[in-house]
């Protein structure tokens, strides 16, 4: 199962980051727009869990439409419509994984060694807590939808902290994302002495980031130690 389940939330960090480009993300309240998203889930899933045709592939495909809808249609953009729709689509990879355990083992990518599986997950939570992070911390300081509505410095800045903080927690370090943290914190504040609206969105948006990048190396840390199998990390 812990394969299966390490397939999929890679299928899931590559179509709706990888490859959902910001073109795509803003216009998914047209219907054809919405479809090619889901479609591109579809394929991502499939090709990742090796089953071009199995039906749980297509069941999740179809939850993520339905979950995107609701989005578009009932909720405001913000950090709880975002948050919320990440936790619906992960509670869904967590239901496919349950209900059909053996789809990595039974498909095309069975016999390859235990350690695709770890490097699987380790670049889908480097690009969840870097990347993705980006996009919750646009949401929490009220950017607008996504990335791009952090100045190029600080989408810089974010990046490094999430991805060493990541790196730090699973390598057995949390010590050193502690340090990261302070370093961010003190050169932040050094250069916002004064106290207003800037120095308010610098807290606000470092907390939001460490959060974030401990909240995925967590769990990312625990499958590979105690899920994923005795192969070692290379």
């Amino acid at each position: 199962m812990a394969e299966t389940l390490i397939a999929l939330f890679f299928a899931h960090v590559l179509a709706d980051y990888g490859l959902q480009w910001r073109w795509l993300a803003t216009n998914k309240d047209r219907g054809w727009v919405l479809v090619l998203h889901v479609g591109i889930v579809a394929v991502a899933t499939a090709l990742a869990v090796g089953h071009l045709t199995a039906w749980p592939v297509y069941l999740l495909a179809l939850v993520h439409l339905l979950v995107d809808l609701a989005k578009s249609r009932l909720m405001p953009d913000g950090i709880v419509a975002h948050l919320g729709d990440q936790a619906a689509h992960l509670l869904t990879i967590v239901a496919i994984a349950l209900v059909a355990p053996d789809l990595w083992a039974t498909g095309f990518w069975a016999k390859t060694p235990p350690i695709v599986p770890q490097l699987m997950l380790i670049a889908a939570g480097a690009v969840y807590a870097s990347w993705a992070g980006q996009f919750v911390v646009a949401t929490v300081l009220g950017s607008g939808l996504g990335a791009d509505g952090l100045r190029p410095r600080g989408r810089m800045t974010g990046l490094a902290e999430r991805a060493l903080v990541y790196g730090a927690i699973l390598i057995g370090q949390p010590l050193a994302a502690a340090l990261v943290f302070a370093v961010k914190g003190l050169t932040g504040l050094r250069a916002r002495p004064e106290i207003g609206p800037a120095r308010d969105r610098l807290i606000l948006g470092t907390l939001a980031s460490f959060a974030w990048a401990f909240a995925v190396a967590l769990p990312v840390e625990a499958l590979l130690s105690h899920l994923v199998g005795p192969a070692p990390l290379p």
